[in-house]
């Protein structure tokens, strides 16, 4: 089951949803979905603390292509 509150907080523009121990991210290709998987929740939350909380991703990876991918076209 999602978390509300967590979704309410997550400001990155590439967020899809989270579950359990994952997120879920849009994918670089078209129509596609990325998921990262953590070790332990606390892990999870320390990441998205540190990313998704804030609009331009803050450093994450993936974000960070996706903005340059989307900057190309």
């Amino acid at each position: 089951m999602a978390n509300k509150t967590i979704e309410a907080l997550v400001k990155c523009p590439f967020f899809a949803y989270e579950r359990g121990e994952m997120i879920a991210c849009e994918g670089v290709e078209k129509n596609t979905c990325m998921a990262t998987k953590f070790a332990c929740a606390k892990d999870k939350h320390a990441y998205l603390k540190a990313h998704c909380y804030h609009e331009n991703g803050c450093g994450c990876f993936l974000a960070d292509n996706l903005y340059k991918k989307y900057e190309e076209e």
